[in-house]
C-alpha cells in the first residue's frame, strides 16, 4: 500500500491514521560516528566467523538473548536524556548519500538535531551537494530550519524527493538507531558473546528487523542489525546495521553517550510559544469536545475530568507503578506461561517487561478511572491529539454511565479472559466508533453509512503486524469498531445504552455481531466441569493459573502459522474451553479443554491443530492418530492431544521426561480425563 499522510485526506479519513499513531508510534531522532568504528566492527565479526569455523565455542549469556533485548527497550525508553551520533551510508545505482548527525532527545519524544547531508551523482558530469540541517520536535510538533527564508518553519526536515526521500525519512527519522524489540524478528535474536566496546563491557547480540516495519512503509526491506549492550545497565553501547531497504543499500553506524545527562535543547522562542499555544488551545477545548461527545452519544451527565500531557518516560512511569499493583507473581508466571504456549511471545521473553514494553510503544493516551484523569501522550501532534482526547473522553463518560472498575472488574471476569476481551472490545469500539462519527460529522457524513471499518483497520494494520501482541490489541479494537458498526446499522445511538445492559459475554458475539442478541442473559455455553480438573493427580500440584481463552484467543493463535481460511473453519464451531496451567518441582502443565458445536467442529479443530504443530515445531515429527496427536520438541516440551466427542484435550508438560509425561497422560484418561 502506498504511504498516505494527512494532507492528502480529509479531516473525516485522518480516523484511519489515529490507529497507526495509537499502535505503531515512532520515536524520532537521529545521528554522527567515525567510519573506523564501522570498519572495526566489521573486523570483529569476520574475527567471530572465524573463530566459529575454527570451533571456538561463543559464551552461553546468563539470561536469553530476546529477554536482553527486552530489557535493552525499557531501559532505553526510560531515559530521560540520551545523546545519540550516527553516521550512515546510503547507496543507489545513481546516487551516494551520507548523513551525519547529532541528536539530544529528552524524555523519549522531544530532540534537537543538527547535522550534514552530502549528495553524490554516481553519473559523470552531476553536480554534487551538501547542506546543513537543523531540526527540532518539541511535543510532537516538528521544526526545521529553513536555509532559503532564513527562519524556523513548523514543518519536518525533508532531504530527497519521491520514493529516496520516503526511505530517507525510514531510515533517518524513524527510529533505525533505537533498541525496540517490537520492531525485531523474535527467530533472529542472536547472542555473539561479551565484549568490551567503548569502555563498557558489552553483550552482543544480531538480529533482523520484522518485516512489518517495511510493510508499513509500503516498500521490502531486509536489514540486519548488531548491537553493543552494556552488562550492567542494559542499555545500548553501539549499534551497526546493514541492509536494503526498497531499492537503496544503506549502511549505518551509532553510538549513544549522555544518558541521563541534563542535556539542554533551548529551542528558539518562537518555537517554545507556538508548543505551549498549541498545547493551551488544546485544554481549553475539551468542553467543545465534551459536548460533541454528548450530542452523538446521547448523554447528558455533567462530567468532571483532569487533562494531562506526559511524556513517554512519565508514561512508561505510570504504567509501571500499575503494573506492579495489578499483577501479581503467580499472575505474571501463569499468564506468561499462557501466551508463549499459545505462540504469542518467543519462550525467552520476559512477559512483565514485554507487557510494559507493549504498553509504554502502543498507548498514546490513557483516561485513569481512580484518578478521573486523562492522560495524553505528549509526544502527539495537535491534529492527531484532539482526536484521540475524544476518544478519552468517551471512557471518561463510560465510567460515569457504568463505573469501568466494576464493569472491569475482577469479581466479575475472574478467569475468564474471553469475557474480559468481549467486555473491552464493547468499550474500545464504542469509543472508536464515537470519535470516527465525530471525524466523519465535520465532512457530513456518519460512521454508520461509512465502508466496513474492520476490512480497512485488517488491510492497513493487521496485516502488517508480525506479532501478537499488537495483534490482540488492534483487533479489540477492530472488532469492536465492527460490532459497533453492525449494530448501528440495525438502530441508532439512542439505543446503545441496550448493549452495556446485556453485553456480549464472549469475543464470539464481538466477532460475530449476528450471533449476538439483544438483552441476552450470557448462557448457552457448554459446562466443562469443574470436578475433572480436581482429581486425584493434580492434588499435590500448585494451581498456578485458570483462564478461558475463547475462539479469539484459538484463531489469533493458529493464524500465525495457517491460513485464515482454515482457521476460520476450524474455530467456527468452539463452544467453550477451559484453561489451567499447574506447577510441581520445577515441572509445567498445562491442561486445556475444548468444547465444540458438534463431532465434527471438534475434529476440524483436532486435524487443525495438527497442522499447527506441524508449522510451529518443524523437524519435531509430530505423531498423529485418529484421535490423538503426540510431539516432543527440541526444547522438552510434549504436547497430548486427544479428539473425544465432541471435546478437545490438549496436555502441555515441559520438565517430563517421556515415560512419566506418557504415565501422566494415561492417568488422566483413566481417571480424570475432562468432559463436558
Amino acid at each position: 500500500m502506498k504511504k498516505r499522510t494527512i494532507k492528502k485526506h480529509s479531516r473525516a479519513e485522518i480516523f484511519f491514521l489515529l490507529f497507526i499513531f495509537l499502535f505503531l508510534p515512532v520515536l524520532a531522532g537521529w545521528e554522527n560516528i567515525n567510519l573506523h568504528e564501522y570498519l572495526e566492527s566489521a573486523q570483529q565479526a569476520r574475527s567471530r566467523e572465524n573463530n566459529r569455523l575454527a570451533g571456538v565455542s561463543v559464551p552461553v549469556p546468563e539470561i536469553p538473548a530476546y529477554t536482553i533485548l527486552e530489557k535493552t527497550t525499557a531501559a532505553f525508553g526510560a531515559l530521560k536524556a540520551v545523546r545519540v551520533n550516527m553516521e550512515t551510508w546510503i547507496e543507489d545505482p545513481s546516487v551516494h548519500i551520507k548523513l551525519v548527525f547529532t541528536s539530544d532527545i529528552q524524555n523519549g519524544d522531544n530532540y534537537k538535531t543538527n547535522g550534514r547531508v552530502a549528495v553524490s551523482s554516481l553519473i559523470p558530469g552531476s553536480v554534487s551537494t551538501s547542506q546543513w540541517v537543523q531540526t527540532y520536535e518539541i511535543r510532537g510538533i516538528p521544526f526545521t530550519w529553513d536555509r532559503e527564508k532564513r527562519e524556523w518553519v513548523e514543518k519536518e526536515l525533508e532531504i530527497l524527493g519521491s520514493e529516496s526521500k520516503k526511505i530517507l525519512q525510514y531510515t533517518v527519522l524513524s527510529s533505525l538507531f533505537t533498541i525496540n524489540d517490537s520492531a525485531v524478528d523474535p527467530s533472529s535474536v542472536r547472542f555473539m558473546g561479551v565484549e568490551k566496546r567503548n569502555g563498557t563491557d558489552c553483550y552482543v547480540l544480531q538480529y533482523s528487523l520484522a518485516q512489518k516495519q517495511y510493510k508499513q512503509w509500503g516498500i521490502t526491506g531486509n536489514i540486519d542489525v548488531k548491537v553493543w549492550i552494556g552488562t550492567g545497565d542494559f542499555l545500548p553501547v553501539f549499534l551497526r546495521l546493514e541492509g536494503k531497504i526498497g531499492h537503496l543499500y544503506i549502511l549505518q553506524a551509532v553510538n549513544y553517550s549522555g544518558f541521563n545527562a541534563p542535556l539542554e535543547l533551548n529551542p528558539p522562542a518562537f518555537i517554545t510559544e507556538r508548543v505551549r499555544q498549541e498545547k493551551d488551545d488544546l485544554k481549553k477545548r475539551v468542553e467543545e469536545f465534551a459536548s460533541a461527545v454528548r450530542n452523538i452519544r446521547g448523554w447528558n451527565t455533567p462530567l468532571q475530568v483532569g487533562i494531562e500531557f506526559n511524556d513517554r518516560v512519565s508514561m512508561r512511569d505510570y504504567f509501571s507503578k500499575q503494573l506492579s499493583e495489578e499483577y501479581t507473581p503467580l499472575r505474571l508466571e501463569g499468564e506468561g506461561l499462557m501466551m508463549k504456549w499459545f505462540g504469542f511471545l518467543p519462550d525467552e521473553a520476559d512477559y512483565k517487561e514485554n507487557i510494559l514494553n507493549m504498553q509504554v510503544s502502543s498507548t498514546a493516551a490513557f483516561y485513569d478511572p481512580k484518578k478521573k484523569l486523562i492522560l495524553l501522550g505528549d509526544w502527539l501532534h495537535p491534529v492527531l491529539a484532539e482526536a484521540i482526547l475524544v476518544h478519552e473522553l468517551v471512557h471518561a463518560f463510560q465510567d460515569v454511565s457504568l463505573g469501568l472498575d466494576t464493569f472491569l472488574g475482577p469479581g466479575r471476569l475472574k478467569n475468564d479472559l474471553d469475557t474480559s476481551f468481549a467486555y473491552r472490545s464493547l468499550l474500545e469500539g464504542e469509543a472508536a466508533a464515537v470519535m470516527m462519527e465525530y471525524l466523519l460529522r465535520k465532512d457530513g457524513k456518519s460512521f454508520k453509512d461509512s465502508g466496513d471499518v474492520f476490512t480497512f483497520i485488517e488491510d492497513t494494520l493487521l496485516k502488517k503486524s508480525q506479532y501478537m501482541r499488537e495483534n490482540i490489541v488492534y483487533n479489540i479494537y477492530g472488532y469492536g469498531a465492527n460490532f459497533i458498526q453492525s449494530f448501528l446499522k440495525q438502530k441508532d445511538w439512542d439505543r446503545m445504552d441496550d448493549l452495556f445492559k446485556a453485553p456480549p459475554h464472549s469475543m464470539q458475539q464481538i466477532m460475530h455481531p449476528y450471533s449476538y442478541v439483544s438483552g441476552a442473559s450470557g448462557g448457552g455455553r457448554a459446562n466443562i466441569a469443574e470436578a475433572e480438573f480436581e482429581g486425584g493427580i493434580f492434588s499435590s500440584w500448585e494451581h498456578l493459573y485458570d483462564a478461558r481463552a475463547g475462539e479469539f484467543f484459538l484463531s489469533l493463535s493458529l493464524r500465525q502459522y495457517l491460513d485464515r481460511t482454515l482457521v476460520e473453519q476450524a474455530v467456527s464451531g468452539w463452544k467453550n474451553d477451559r484453561l489451567r496451567i499447574y506447577g510441581k518441582d520445577g515441572r509445567r502443565l498445562i491442561v486445556f479443554v475444548t468444547a465444540w458445536d458438534s463431532p465434527k467442529d471438534s475434529e476440524e479443530f483436532f486435524n487443525a491443530y495438527y497442522q499447527w504443530m506441524k508449522a510451529r515445531f518443524p523437524g519435531a515429527g509430530a505423531c498423529k492418530g485418529r484421535d490423538r496427536i503426540f510431539l516432543k520438541t527440541a526444547g522438552k516440551e510434549k504436547f497430548s492431544c486427544v479428539l473425544n466427542n465432541d471435546t478437545v484435550m490438549i496436555v502441555w508438560g515441559k520438565g517430563f521426561d517421556a515415560g512419566e509425561f506418557a504415565s501422566f497422560i494415561n492417568k488422566m484418561k483413566a481417571g480424570s480425563q475432562p468432559k463436558t
